[in-house]
């Protein structure tokens, strides 16, 4: 079943991460400042020891009080989910 969102009160802030095999995208921290939202995520990109079967795209969504600001992403690079 699909959340409900009331706009009225809340966002919805999505991380996505381009077409990649073993990525992650996590959105880590949303903090407020000054009415702008600055959101904290990690991402990963595979290593050059990947073995890639095929491709996906990977997001996270997270449901927040709504701030009628600009937003701002800062990324944290994390070491890639290669599987063995």
């Amino acid at each position: 079943a699909k959340p409900a969102i009331d706009f009225e009160r809340e966002m919805v802030v999505v991380a996505t991460s381009a077409l990649t095999c073993f990525g992650n995208v996590e959105i880590e921290q949303i903090e407020r400042q000054r009415g702008t939202v600055l959101v904290r995520m990690a991402d990963s990109t595979p290593g050059s020891l990947c073995l890639c079967g095929t491709t996906e795209y990977v997001h996270h969504m997270v449901r927040a009080t709504r701030v009628d600001g600009e937003a701002f992403f800062s990324v944290r690079p994390i070491p890639p989910t290669c599987p063995g």
